[in-house]
């Protein structure tokens, strides 16, 4: 069972493609760069300012930050940016006996905010126009902003939640019409996009026929849909245990997500694998014990530097977002 929908009846709130794929130009790829501490430096010109992954992988975190000005009475889930971190995209849940969040059209639906500096105040919230009586989970945008990832269990789908694409031409329009992303989805339920850059490559979740959530990969090109990656980069990840919310960094060399496997701290943590290249499965995983709780902890952006982790927590007993930077 999804532990992120547990959270919906515990919390009464959420923890829980048709030609329209823009070219935005390939991946650069790995690049052998060492930094003064012997780690990997990926150069990247997907990211939002030239895509350094500075930060290494095992440095851990300082203490989270609330974003005190995103908390309302509904519960505010998995948090995605935008590339510049000047945008933010989320899910909120209502609270209580409350049958929809204000502002949404109805159960769970997609916010967005924006500030005017990484490091500044984000505004007031406002609901997406794509937002329907059913759910709406886990927006995720490309680097231009133009073409937003969610899963939805709204009528019209292959199974019960589905991946969709929503585009648009400019970022101060509204997204279209979404559109199913049917080379991806199934009978089961899909989950927990998470987009790079140049929007050819896709990490989502699955709850496969008699399994719980697994974590895959697709990638496509400028003028092709999706094809499920099949070669086990997650063999190692993949387990009885639920694993979602797959966040990858630029470099796609490390993957923080959410899990409730054994060796945790609380109902769900955040843990962590490495590779060594694109071309290898990633290894066994660490958990991130810094960031975890005793309740539901999922992650839902790293930067393009790979030093701060949005990430959504309950720890106060509502959900809410927090950031967390390496020192």
């Amino acid at each position: 069972m999804d532990t992120r929908l547990r959270i919906v009846s515990i919390l009464a709130g959420i923890v829980a493609a048709c030609g329209l794929f823009p070219d935005v130009g390939p991946l650069i790829g790995d690049a052998g760069a060492l930094d003064a501490q012997g780690e990997d430096v990926v150069q990247n010109e997907a990211g939002g300012d030239g895509g350094v992954v500075s930060c290494s992988a095992t440095a851990p975190f300082g203490t989270p930050k609330l974003l005190s000005e995103l908390d309302t009475a509904d519960e505010n889930g998995v948090p995605h940016l935008t590339h510049d971190e000047l945008t933010i995209y989320f899910e909120r849940s209502p609270s209580g006996d409350a049958s929809a969040v204000g502002g949404g059209a109805g159960g769970l639906d997609l916010f967005t905010a924006t500030r005017t500096s990484p490091t500044g105040t984000f505004g007031v919230a406002t609901a997406l126009a794509l937002d329907t009586a059913a759910g709406e989970w886990d927006p995720t945008v490309t680097d231009d902003d133009l073409s937003l990832y969610f899963a939805s269990d709204r009528d019209g789908g292959l199974g019960q939640r589905d991946l969709y694409l929503a585009t648009r031409t400019s970022v101060v329009g509204a997204f279209a019409a979404p559109t199913n992303v049917a080379a991806l989805n199934t009978p089961y339920d899909e989950c927990c996009a998470y987009v790079m850059p140049d929007g050819l490559t896709l990490y989502y979740a699955r709850e496969p026929q008699g399994a719980d959530w697994q974590m895959f990969r697709a990638t496509r090109t400028p003028t092709t849909s999706f094809s499920e990656d099949t070669s086990g980069i997650f063999d190692a990840i993949n387990t009885s245990s639920v694993e979602q919310t797959p966040t990858v960094t630029l470099d796609e060399l490390t993957v923080y997500y959410g899990s409730d496997r054994n060796g945790g701290k609380g109902e769900v943590d955040i843990w962590r694998a490495t590779r060594a290249s694109r071309s290898v499965p990633f290894g066994d995983p660490v958990n991130v014990s810094e960031l975890n709780t005793a309740g539901y902890d999922y992650p839902g952006w790293i930067s393009d530097d790979g030093c701060r982790l949005y990430f959504m927590s309950d720890v106060s007993g509502t959900t809410q977002i927090f950031v967390a930077s390496k020192n």
